[in-house]
Parts: structure tokens; C-alpha cells; sequence
């Protein structure tokens, strides 16, 4: 049981509302336990190292609270301050800061401290490889391919190359270099009699169209779920809608719940056959948690709103899945255009289309950052 008022118990209420998305309280309470930290003498951090931790976590917190909320100043400040004391990692807090200084528009400035950042430890791969997918986000393909390839070259654990290699994968997805980026998945897995996942090769295959070239990958899902949905949208992509139909009608008889994965796929079928959009409501709200959840499962759940009338409901799921996009790599305000593309298949009013536009990105390069 915690002690009221400890330095404990704020930290643990802080991170609550962090986790409800009430960031206001819990930036107050972050604020509050930094000026009480700070006003110990260094000699007792020392003593006691679980303090010391207390005050580095809320920094970092903190700072990581100013970032996706776009104060960008505030959060610099805080990652220029964790990197000057006393046994921090400081190469974790320049490749953050690096990172903020990208999403505010000082791109070459950003890359010039990851650069640095880099060449200050040469034989490393973890800079080179969050450079490399810093300049992916960017549309900086050779750039970001040749400090992938650097990363990979200092790579020396079969964990370490497998991260790089799906890196590198993402890369040429993005660009729609199918070939390499079959090759890259297959490097990642070197020494596996299986991969751990599949969904990615043949989403990658269904993007571009390689709809018989993903069938393969398709049946080695595990996920029911997973793989039932697919197949359906493999249906529908070649023109076969009846039999995407009936895949994705068998599909919802199924329980949403019998795996951990598998619930958004569930619930895009229900929506996608017309069924009850409150079942797709149930399921979603049932896993839905937090706001680490997935993107995707956030706006489905604004989608099925749509279809039950509940444009409040509605607004406030896609006002959070906004924030999900402000705490994820490739930092966004707005909903991108794949996420645009998939809300626009799956609402059919214009004019609810028209009113909630807002939340996404006019186009690829809607953002100062590119």
C-alpha cells in the first residue's frame, strides 16, 4: 500500500493520468515532484539511488509529455538537463533531443546531433539504425538505407541484426521494393526454422497487389483471426467480393476474444459485412485499454460509432487516435492518409466525411518536419 503524498505515490499518479490521457494533471504532478527533487542535496541522491531514480524517471516523463503534446522547447530543456547529470545515459537523452529538433522542423539540425551522436561511437549500431529510420520517415530513402546498411555493419548479435533487417524491410516496403524487401524479412530470420510473425509480408503483398504471391504467407498465419480477415481482404482486392463476403461472415461467428491479437481484424469484418456495428463497439471497447493501444483499433471504434449515430463518441475516438499519432514514430498531429483512405471505404455519408476531415493529413507531406 502506498504512503499519500510520497514521492511514490505522486509518481505513480502522474504516470496514471498519463495513461488515461488527462496529461494537464499529470504534467502538474510531474512539475511537482521534479521541483521537490530537485531541492535535495546531491549527496543524498547518492545515498539513495531509489530517489536518484525517481528524479531521472520523472524528467524523462516529463520531457517525453512536452514532446507529444508539441512543446518542443520544454522537452529539449528537459532531455539537455538528463544528459548532464550524474550517471545518466547521455547518448539515450541526445538521440531524444535529436528527435524532438526533427519533429520541429530543424530537420538537418536533428540528423547533424544523431550524426555526431554516431561518429562518437562508431562501433555501435544503435544510432546508425534510428538515424537510418529517422530519415525513412523523412522520404530520405538513400540516406536512410546507407545508415541502415551502416547499422547492420556493426550489428554483431542475431537480436541486433534482426532489428536492423526489419528496418530495413519497412524501407523498401515504403518505397514498394517488393524484391528487397522479401530478402531483408528473410535475413531477419536467419537461423529460425520459422519467422515469429508473417502479417507483414503479406500485408506488404496485398498493398502491391502480389495477391497470389501472399496466399503462402497468408495460410502460415496462426491467428485465426488474423488469417480470416486477410483472406477475405485478398478476396476483395482481386474482385471477389462474394467470397470476401463469406470469409469475413464466417469469420464474425468466431470469438473475438480467444486470442490477445486479433480483435481489430474481428471487428474490421463486422464492419466491413454490415453487421451490428455494437458488436464491433463491444469487442473493441472491451481491449481497449489505454492509450498504447493500436491506432487502427481507435479508428474503427470512430467508424462503428459513425454507423450507430454517435458522432460524439465518434469525435472523441478520433481525437485520441490523433494522440496516439503524437506518441508515435513518425511523430504526426494528424491522421495520416492510409488511415484516411481506410475511414473513407468505411463511412459512406459525405457529409459526416466532410465534418470529421479535420482529423487527417490533407496529403503525404502535411507536416513542416518533411
Amino acid at each position: 500500500m502506498r504512503v499519500p503524498d510520497t514521492y511514490e505515490d505522486i509518481l505513480a499518479q502522474a504516470r496514471l493520468h498519463s495513461i488515461q490521457g488527462d496529461f494537464e494533471k499529470s504534467i502538474a504532478l510531474y512539475n511537482r515532484l521534479v521541483e521537490r527533487l530537485s531541492k535535495l542535496k546531491p549527496e543524498l541522491l547518492k545515498r539513495r539511488p531509489e530517489l536518484r531514480d525517481v528524479h531521472h524517471n520523472s524528467l524523462a516523463e516529463l520531457a517525453l509529455l512536452h514532446h507529444i503534446l508539441g512543446n518542443f522547447e520544454q522537452s529539449l530543456a528537459l532531455y539537455q538537463q538528463l544528459s548532464e547529470l550524474e550517471g545518466s545515459d547521455e547518448t539515450v537523452w541526445h538521440q531524444k533531443a535529436a528527435c524532438v529538433l526533427i519533429d520541429m522542423g530543424r530537420v538537418e539540425q536533428g540528423l547533424d546531433e544523431l550524426r555526431a551522436e554516431a561518429m562518437a561511437h562508431p562501433g555501435a549500431y544503435e544510432t546508425w539504425l534510428l538515424m537510418g529510420r529517422e530519415c525513412a520517415y523523412l522520404e530520405r530513402w538513400q540516406e536512410a538505407e546507407e545508415n541502415l546498411n551502416r547499422a547492420l555493419r556493426n550489428a554483431t548479435t542475431a537480436e541486433s541484426k534482426r532489428e536492423v533487417y526489419q528496418s530495413l524491410f519497412e524501407l523498401y516496403r515504403a518505397q514498394g521494393r517488393v524484391e528487397d524487401a522479401l530478402a531483408a524479412w528473410n535475413h531477419a530470420w536467419e537461423g529460425q526454422s520459422e519467422p515469429d510473425e508473417f502479417f507483414p509480408v503479406y500485408q506488404m503483398l496485398i498493398e502491391h497487389g502480389e495477391l497470389e504471391r501472399a496466399r503462402p504467407y497468408l495460410e502460415r498465419e496462426p491467428n485465426a483471426l488474423r488469417r480470416g480477415f486477410y483472406q477475405g481482404l485478398l478476396e476483395a482486392r482481386a474482385g471477389r467480393e462474394t467470397e470476401a463476403q463469406r470469409r469475413w461472415q464466417k469469420l464474425i461467428k468466431m470469438d473475438p476474444f480467444t486470442a490477445e491479437e486479433g480483435t481489430e481484424e474481428w471487428a474490421e469484418a463486422v464492419l466491413r459485412t454490415h453487421s451490428d456495428p455494437q458488436e464491433a463497439v463491444r469487442a473493441l471497447g472491451k481491449r481497449m485499454g489505454n492509450l498504447g493501444v493500436a491506432l487502427r483499433r481507435t479508428l474503427l471504434l470512430a467508424i462503428a460509432a459513425i454507423r450507430l449515430g454517435d458522432m460524439e463518441r465518434a469525435e472523441g475516438a478520433l481525437r485520441q487516435a490523433c494522440l496516439i499519432r503524437q506518441m508515435n514514430r513518425p511523430r504526426r498531429d494528424k491522421l495520416s492518409v492510409k488511415d484516411w483512405a481506410l475511414f473513407d471505404e468505411l463511412v459512406a455519408d459525405a457529409d459526416v466525411k466532410q465534418q470529421l476531415r479535420r482529423f487527417f493529413e490533407d496529403d503525404q507531406h502535411d507536416d513542416p518536419a518533411r
